[in-house]
């Protein structure tokens, strides 16, 4: 019983992020159906995108993948997170795990990079960026690599704007929308 964390209330609408030993609030709720409207209960919508699948893929360990490198040390990430704008939000204690892999790809001077996680049966591809103009090559990748790395599941996430026209022409198919929410005034 002597465990803080487990004693400490949880608030409603909070995604609890901990860093060392303090849990910290970070109110913001996604649906997918879009249906909820939390504007007055002081929320304010963040962003709209559409949640995306695609099958997993057989591969064969073409020379475009070699081109891409999974992140495993501390000064990867550094140049990782600098070219996503995520310094202070993907740290180096991901680097070790199993279930996560971040990867990175340089070409003509400038970074891409995207996350594939394993989870609740299915890989989720998150923090997708690019140098160039997202394209359906992109995606492409991005699917083979995460069929590479966790094979025989299907793959998802969610993605708005260029990139969500990339990914759908890469084969990659809308399952529905995404609204974001965000807490505007304290409760």
């Amino acid at each position: 019983m002597g465990n803080k964390e487990a004693s400490a209330p949880l608030l409603p609408g909070c995604r609890y992020v901990k860093q060392g030993s303090i849990r910290q609030c970070h109110p913001s709720v996604s649906r997918r159906k879009n249906r909820l409207d939390l504007e007055s209960s002081g929320y304010r919508v963040l962003f709209e995108a559409e949640w995306i699948r695609h099958d997993p893929v057989s591969f064969a360990k073409q020379p475009l993948l070699a081109s891409w490198h999974r992140v495993v040390a501390a000064d990867g990430l550094l140049r990782w997170n600098a070219a996503n704008g995520t310094e202070t939000i993907i740290r180096p204690e991901l680097l070790g795990r199993d279930d996560l892999k971040i990867f990175i790809r340089e070409n003509d001077g400038g970074l891409s990079g995207f996350i594939a996680s394993l989870g609740g049966g299915a890989v989720g591809v998150s923090n997708v960026f690019s140098a160039d103009p997202p394209d359906e090559s992109l995606w492409e990748e991005i699917t083979a690599l995460a069929s590479m790395e966790f094979p025989g599941l299907p793959i998802v996430g969610y993605e708005r704007g260029g990139d969500l026209k990339a990914a759908l022409s890469a084969g990659w198919t809308s399952i529905g929308p995404l609204r974001v929410w965000v807490r505007t005034v304290e409760p």
